[in-house]
């Protein structure tokens, strides 16, 4: 059955906004105009839609994908037009839809831009040493368990910038889909403690792109 895929950003004003309220703003949306949007069937209807590797909260994103199911024909081009248009300034935008029948891509990874603000004076330098250890430990949670990982394991591309001395950014390809998902924030948590200068007051994380399988 034919669906709607949409490309989205998540802009400054949806940061921190949980899934479930992005879904819901992207649904409402959807019903300020003309769009033959399908809904569940049963006692509870709900809009068919399926958001792939949603961001968490404090994330932003350039490259957020969903499916959204659709009971009539849909020009693409006016698709982005009017969503836009209803759209909030600087929250949900759409960038691309397709109409397509094809499953879901698999993501094996992901890229983040990271800006991070620190309480204390640090270097590109000293970041890069941290990183280039052999080993990054830190506890991972997941709903069953909690087990040492090596952060090093996940990551595949990094670079560093320091703005000044207290203004860095991380571009960090990292592990991502339901195989193996690794948090960008987990990541900078994990490197603060091998990192002496690396503390953190704040650390703000912005996806850009997917790495499909």
């Amino acid at each position: 059955m034919s669906k709607l895929r949409v490309t989205f950003r998540k802009g400054e004003n949806m940061r921190y906004t949980g899934h479930l309220d992005v879904l819901r703003t992207f649904s409402r949306v959807l019903r300020r105009f003309d769009f033959p949007l399908k809904y569940s069937e049963g006692f509870n209807p709900h809009p068919v839609m399926t958001f792939i590797l949603p961001t968490g909260v404090g994330v932003t994103s350039d490259c957020e994908m969903v499916d959204v199911g659709i009971t009539g024909d849909v020009n693409t081009e006016e698709f982005i037009k009017n969503f836009n248009c209803f759209s909030q300034k600087d929250s949900l935008v759409a960038v691309s839809a397709e109409i397509t029948d094809a499953p879901m891509p698999a993501i094996e990874k992901a890229n983040y831009i990271v800006k991070i603000l620190n309480d204390n004076k640090i270097t590109a330098k000293e970041i890069i040493n941290c990183i280039q250890l052999p080993e990054i430990l830190i506890e991972k949670k997941s709903k069953k368990q909690t087990k040492e990982v090596n952060l090093k394991d996940f990551l595949f591309d990094y670079s560093v910038e320091v703005v000044n001395e207290k203004e860095v950014f991380l571009n960090l390809t990292i592990s991502a889909g339901n195989t193996s998902n690794l948090k960008p924030a987990l990541f900078v948590e994990g490197l603060a403690k091998v990192c002496e200068n690396l503390n953190p007051l704040y650390v703000l994380p912005h996806r850009t792109r997917y790495f499909f399988e």
